[in-house]
């Protein structure tokens, strides 16, 4: 089967959350079901060129956007040698420090423009590189129009007669919403907005664009689809739509990469262990004590942690429990990058308490893989 993922990010090129975990995992675990799953992504700033050995193609995309069109050219690297993965570069919308915020913390003002552009990107990408897909798996808000455009202003394209799109929720919060005048830099038209289709509350909803139009729907966790499905506090205003198209919507629970984050052959890791070898996890907590510049203390309780800095996610709750439990000799490893205010207290416990206390606001997999 030809799949196509669409993604805003992707270990190990660029993460910001548990999205971009599950995507680069997901692409490795497709292929290695022998399909040909390729991915795109936009070519953010943070994405080492060097590193990943990018190689620019010879295509140029023209991509409507309001009154005017805008240009991206393409590059492409392969994922563990073999997965191909194509980079939308755009420097006006992705040569930015953050992925989707700036240096205070705050949503970019033209994240509507970004992900338009890139929703329509991912399209162009499949034709240029003459890729058809059997199916297209957008995830997330950011990749919400991809299956909206294939339905409606892509319908009549020979090209995706057989492509069907799935969209994946990873965080029903997070919806993309913005004002109803993004509705025609897409280029839909009044006919799109209408509370069955891309309208909620007077503003256009990117994420909703992919509940409603992809053939096929799915989150995170079993569970959570339950959740998403019967609590108006979970399903955040979508409940509605996800009961209408309950046949389509299925939980299908995370899975982890054990070759990744195999302790035996994790790169990452000062000493590698298995269960035969358990001792040498406190060689692993010495480097990790190391590198964060905690004490090296080998029986000091070490709480870890590795999340989106955002109060959903409970983050802003760590300063009052760190204040409660460091007298008592725990030390903390966070790393943690999002909102800013939660940004700025992590980083003053570090101040405040050298040696029990790190917090690194950063994309750091290696760090990752030493706190897990």
């Amino acid at each position: 089967m030809k799949i196509l993922l669409a993604a805003s990010e992707a270990v190990p090129f660029c993460k910001t959350g548990g999205l971009g975990d599950v995507v680069g995992s997901l692409l490795s675990a497709l292929r290695g079901l022998r399909h040909d799953a390729r991915l795109v992504l936009p070519k953010h700033r943070a994405i080492n060129e060097k590193r990943f050995g990018l190689r620019r193609l010879p295509y140029r995309l023209t991509l409507p956007l309001g009154d005017g069109d805008e240009t991206a050219a393409l590059w492409e690297a392969r994922l563990h040698r073999t997965a191909p993965v194509y980079f939308v570069d755009a420097p006006k919308y992705f040569d930015r420090a953050g992925l989707y915020v700036d240096e205070t913390g705050r949503d970019f003002a033209d994240n509507d423009d970004r992900f338009i552009l890139f929703s329509r990107a991912v399209l162009e990408t499949a034709k240029a590189v003459d890729f058809r897909p059997d199916v297209l798996h957008a995830h997330d808000w950011q990749t919400g129009l991809a299956p909206a455009y294939l339905s409606t202003v892509y319908r009549h394209d020979a090209f995706f007669i057989p492509t069907a799109a799935c969209f994946t929720v990873h965080n029903m919060a997070y919806q993309g919403l913005f004002p109803k005048d993004a509705l025609f830099r897409a280029g839909f038209s009044w006919a799109d907005f209408t509370p069955e289709r891309l309208e909620y509350f007077g503003q256009m909803n990117f994420l909703k664009a992919g509940l409603v139009f992809a053939h096929k729907l799915n989150t995170v966790s079993p569970g959570y689809a339950q959740e998403v499905l019967s609590d108006p506090e979970r399903g955040r205003g979508m409940e509605g739509i996800l009961q209408s198209r309950k046949q389509d919507f299925v939980g299908i629970l995370n899975g982890l990469d054990a070759d990744d984050w195999d302790p035996a052959r994790d790169e990452h890791l000062a000493a590698p262990f298995n269960a035969r070898r358990a001792e040498r996890r406190g060689i692993c907590k010495r480097d990790l004590q190391n590198r964060c510049r905690l004490a090296p203390e080998a029986d000091a309780p070490l709480v870890g942690v590795v999340s989106r800095a955002d109060s959903q996610k409970g983050l802003d709750l760590i300063p009052e429990l760190a204040e409660k439990f460091l007298p008592e000799g725990v030390q903390w490893a966070v790393l943690s990058r999002g909102e800013k205010g939660i940004e700025t207290a992590l980083g003053h416990l570090t101040q405040k308490h050298p040696g029990r206390f790190s917090a690194t606001a950063a994309f750091d997999d290696a760090l990752a893989h030493k706190i897990f």
